[in-house]
């Protein structure tokens, strides 16, 4: 129940936060190795209320859709190794991405 309320992805992408308690909402945690369908491991941080770490890892590559929501607007995607910019389309709510097996993407905005 608990890694359900941090990541879902049901629906053909990954949600993040979706169901978040507010008693975790101004403690400080993270976690790390959360599987996601789709062939993606999830990896995240939070501090004062905020997502402050998102991480997708592809583990066998092709396209990453997350779902768009209070925590994670509007995403800029950026190949964690590089720190360059990965082209991303919104549309609908979704941002989609395309990944290479067993590279590492961070999320912000």
């Amino acid at each position: 129940g608990m890694l359900e309320a941090m990541v879902q992805s049901h629906d053909g992408g990954i949600e993040v936060l979706p169901a978040w308690p507010k008693e975790w909402m101004m403690a400080r945690g993270a976690v790390s190795g959360i599987r996601a369908r789709g062939g993606f491991e999830v990896a995240l941080g939070w501090q004062g209320g905020k997502l402050d770490r998102l991480t997708i890892k592809s583990l066998t590559g092709g396209e990453c859709r997350i779902i768009l929501n209070a925590h994670v607007p509007a995403p800029v995607v950026r190949d964690a190794k590089t720190g360059a910019s990965v082209k991303t389309w919104v549309k609908d709510g979704i941002a989609t991405f395309t990944t290479r097996a067993g590279e590492s993407y961070e999320i912000g905005s």
